[in-house]
């Protein structure tokens, strides 16, 4: 940690260089467990140097053996502005530690970047570095369906909470719109146990507010009552 005891202040300064740091930074990210000490204890929270620190890493580089993943701590607590195309780096470098396995906190990571990343799919903005993060971990589409990276997004994330078992409240969350729920619910209900999945969502919504006439609670009807879904 003694590189990052110097480095971590000169980062979190509002008029760093992240030029002139990047060779200490480099040396100093080779570290993934003190990476992931300085992530957790808020000692870097400019979030250009959180996206330096992204782009030496790969997604589950840093380690998260206990406690809450220090990425999700990071995230939580950054400040300051960054380049769209810095933005849309991070999200995807975050969606990926979720798709990936060394997170303790899967539904937080999707929770802070799934949006940003359809939204930025959906308007064919996300440069081929950072798509390259998330590619490789969402399901195969069909060769004709390639180019429809909003609907590898759903299944890959539809997969990632019926497998594992992620809370059904923060399944209700999903998507920038209705429509995007339902697209994600779409394709959980494609699923293995997908359906019953659905039912934990549905009665987390019910349990909580929603009206059946909402047009989540709508959706999640349609898809049970299908014979096309398991």
């Amino acid at each position: 940690q003694t590189i990052w005891q110097s480095l971590a202040s000169e980062l979190d300064t509002e008029n760093s260089s992240m030029s002139l740091l990047a060779p200490w930074l480099r040396r100093a990210v080779a570290d993934k467990d003190a990476t992931a000490y300085v992530l957790a204890n808020h000692m870097v929270t400019n979030k250009n140097a959180l996206a330096s620190i992204a782009r030496l890493t790969y997604p589950d580089a840093i380690p998260n053996e206990y406690g809450d993943d220090p990425w999700v701590t990071a995230a939580n607590s950054w400040k300051g502005a960054v380049s769209d195309t810095d933005a849309i780096y991070l999200a995807c470098y975050l969606l990926a530690r979720a798709l990936g396995t060394a997170s303790r906190n899967t539904a937080s990571l999707v929770e802070l970047s799934f949006s940003k990343v359809y939204k930025e799919a959906a308007s064919n903005r996300i440069e081929p570095d950072a798509w390259r993060l998330i590619d490789s971990r969402l399901p195969r589409p069909y060769s004709w369906q390639e180019w429809n990276r909003c609907q590898q997004l759903c299944y890959g994330i539809a997969q990632v909470y019926v497998r594992r078992g992620l809370p059904p409240s923060s399944f209700a969350k999903l998507g920038n719109s209705d429509a995007d729920f339902a697209e994600i619910a779409g394709a959980a209900a494609k699923e293995w146990h997908g359906k019953s999945y659905l039912r934990e969502v549905r009665q987390f919504l019910n349990e909580n507010g929603g009206r059946k006439s909402s047009p989540r609670m709508r959706d999640i009807d349609r898809l049970l009552d299908s014979w096309l879904s398991w």
